[in-house]
Parts: structure tokens; sequence; C-alpha cells
């Protein structure tokens, strides 16, 4: 899945049928990690294979991405049944926004290919793309135009919750404030919010505390042994899942390993490498990559001709699994005893954050350092799965506790009417 982002700026008014953008702007080659700051709204596209009786297809989209990460252009909007029966959308009316939306596809999308390489080029596709999702919205009736915004935030409500919705430009663009009475609101959700957050640490500490209880005797001292006290701080504040747990314990991927994480300049500076150690690593792998290569040729068209393309294969992944192995024992000798710690926690860390504390712990890295064997790994994931109910009870009555707050908090009548006009008549 890869994604191209445009950040630009994005008003709507309803009452008028208007959308208006400005100050488009485009990076070439920006990704993810690149992208803008909170109230900049990203004009993105999304490309995908998807799977179909008759083959791959690869699937591309535009959408209109707000600040806290959600798709509200129209087309996204009404994509699922439920939002179109909402806005009593008509058949016909879909089908001609779709051949709208597909002649943009076939407009736009070689452009995007040809590449978006300045700032001037990417106004240009956003203005494209404005003219598009004002001819979706002047199909609409006018009362579906404000049944459609108040899906919309009813959508945002529902996903994000008051307190990050208040902490977002939805008091600005959706309740009409001032700028003044937009930051009253955004400083009492951001004071709920850093409550929130200090008790979610904790409920995860607990969790994260009676899975480690759990653990053999001798796993618990390796705990306490093996990791600083540091990083297990850091640790049990973080989630047991990421996203919706597995029903079956598995062991993860390999970790990074040595190779990978020194490839990273973010990794090797927090390392705190100097000149000398650097180019030792450079040197390493530099010979490594050439006698892999070398290797490699002489077993695909040297001697290794004569064998079966099976035991080539095999040969192959053999060889560079060992030149691999000899590689990261050659940077590890680089390192310093310490630089090797913290490279180790490193890796640990960015398992736990993409897999959770559970997985980690029970077939990951965690696991090997602490000489966790599978019999009881597989008990201490069941055991995860059980804490995790818990945890998301808790979660649930947190947010709303927070949510209550922040509406109680609301400080006056007319801010409370523009909140309720923005949801639409349903939520009232």
């Amino acid at each position: 899945m890869k994604t191209v982002y445009i950040p630009l700026r994005v008003s709507i008014s309803c009452q008028g049928i208007l959308l208006c953008l400005l100050g488009a702007l485009s990076l070439p080659g920006q990704d993810a990690d690149s992208r803008p700051a909170r109230g900049i709204t990203d004009l993105q596209l999304t490309s995908g294979i998807r799977l179909t009786l008759s083959g791959t297809q690869v699937v591309s989209e535009f959408r209109l991405v707000d600040d806290l990460g959600f798709a509200y252009d129209v087309m996204s909007l009404l994509k699922e049944e439920e939002g179109r029966d909402e806005i009593q959308l008509r058949k016909q009316q879909y089908e001609e926004m779709k051949a709208v939306r597909d002649r943009m596809n076939a407009e736009l999308l070689p452009q995007v290919a040809r590449g978006v390489a300045s700032p001037e080029s990417g106004r240009k596709l956003a203005e494209k793309f404005r003219a598009v999702e004002l001819e979706l919205l002047e199909i609409l009736e006018p009362h579906q135009v404000v049944q459609l915004n108040n899906l919309k935030n009813r959508l945002r409500l529902s996903e994000f919750g008051v307190t990050r919705l208040m902490n977002s430009r939805f008091p600005e663009n959706e309740m009409d404030l001032s700028a003044r009475e937009a930051e009253q609101l955004r400083s009492l959700a951001r004071q709920v919010e850093r409550a929130r957050l200090e008790a979610m640490r904790r409920i995860h500490a607990d969790a994260n505390l009676q899975l480690i209880q759990s653990l053999p005797a001798s796993c618990r001292r390796a705990f306490e042994v093996e990791i600083s006290s540091e990083w297990k701080t850091k640790f049990l504040t973080e989630a047991l899942f990421v996203g919706k747990p597995r029903r079956s314990f598995r062991k993860l991927p390999e970790a990074n390993g040595v190779v990978e994480l020194l490839r990273q300049p973010a990794i090797r500076e927090k390392l705190d490498l100097n000149v000398s150690q650097y180019e030792e690593v450079k040197s390493f792998r530099a010979n490594h990559d050439r006698t892999l290569r070398l290797q490699t040729a002489e077993l695909l068209e040297g001697e290794g001709r004569k064998l079966s393309i099976s035991q080539r294969g095999k040969l192959l992944v053999d060889l560079q699994s060992k030149n691999l192995q000899d590689l990261e024992s050659s940077l590890r000798g680089v390192l310093l005893k310490h630089q090797v710690n913290q490279l180790e926690e490193l890796d640990m860390s960015i398992q736990v954050r993409k897999h959770g504390t559970a997985q980690s712990l029970c077939g990951g890295i965690l696991a090997e350092k602490i000489g966790l064997e599978e019999p009881s790994a597989r008990k201490c994931f069941q055991l995860a799965r059980s804490i995790q109910q818990e945890v998301s009870r808790k979660t649930r009555e947190l947010a709303e506790s927070s949510d209550r707050q922040v509406l109680g908090g609301i400080p006056d009548l007319e801010m409370a009417r523009k909140f309720e006009a923005a949801l639409g008549e349903r939520t009232r």
C-alpha cells in the first residue's frame, strides 16, 4: 500500500454548497512520516491491490483527510450504504456521482503517476480536485448537503470522541467559533486529555505487571536482571496489544537486527557512534555485500549450475543467512557494550510499539531474552487476552468519563447549541 500526501487547507460551507481549497502544496516523494502538522488537511492518494474473481486489480482513490486522520471527502462519506440512506441519496444520484469520480481518476491519476514535482503542480492538482468536489456537491439537493455535513461530524464524533474532536480544528470549522472561543474549548480538552492519558498509563502498567507476575520465576528474575530500569518503565506504560488481539499464539517474525538498525541515521545518532566506528560499519557492510555478490554469482552461474533449482535455492538461502550472521557478529564487535545493550533495547522498543507488550513478551525478542519457553508463552498469551478484556472495559469507561467532562465544561449555552447544530437532529 502506497500513499501520496498533498497538504492543503480546506473549509466547507454547506449553505452555499461551496468547497474552498487554499494554499495547496506538494512535495515530491513525501510519505507518512513527513505529513504536515496538525491543522493542515491532506489531499491523499492511496493505491492498493484488490483481489477479484478475474485476478488482481490496482485500486487508487483520492481522499480528503483532516487533522485527526478522518477521510471526509464526499465519496468517502457516502461509501457505506447506511450513510447514503441517511441523507436519502437516490440511486440515480449515486450512479452520477460515481461516474464523476471515475472521470476524475482517469484524468488525475496519470498526472500523479508522472510525479507532483513542484508546489505549482500540486496547486493545480488540488484545484482540479476542488472542481470535482463542487461537481459532486451540486448533484445533491441543498438539504442533502446539510445532512452530509452533519453525517461527517457524527462519524468523526463516533470514531474519536468529544475530547479529541474538541482538541482538533472542529470548534472553528464546524461550530463557527471565534479563535478565542475555540482555544477556550481546546484548552479544556487538552487538560482532560492529559488526565486521560495519565490514567491510561496506569491501566497499562497494572496490566503489564499482572502479565509479568504470571511468568515462571526464572523468567521474572531474568526480566529484572536483563532489562534496564529505564526501559522497563517505558515498557510498563505500553499497550498489551496494538489493534485487535490475535485469537491464537504465534511467534513474531525475526527482529530488525544490528544490520538493519544501523542503516538508520536516527539509530546511529542515538547510539552516539563516533567517526571511526561508522567507518568500520561501512567497511564491514561493503565487504559483506561484495562477498555475497561473488558467492551468489558462483552459485547461480558457476559450479552451482550443475545443481537443481531447488538445491540452488536452498543453498542461496543458507548462504545469505550465514553471511548475514557473520556481518551481525562483525558489527557487534564494532560497538561498545553499552551501545549493544542500547541497540537491543531499541529493537525491543520497535517491536513493542508495533505489536504490543504481550506479543513481544510471549513470542518476540523479549521472550528470547528472558528464556520463556513455548508452553509457558502460550499460557502467557492467553492470560494477556483475558487481561485485555478488562483493559478494554476500563478504556471505554475512561473515554466516556473524559467526554462527559468536556461536554460539561462547555462554558455557555450558545456554544452547546452550536455543538448540537454541527451534529444535526439525530443527536438531540
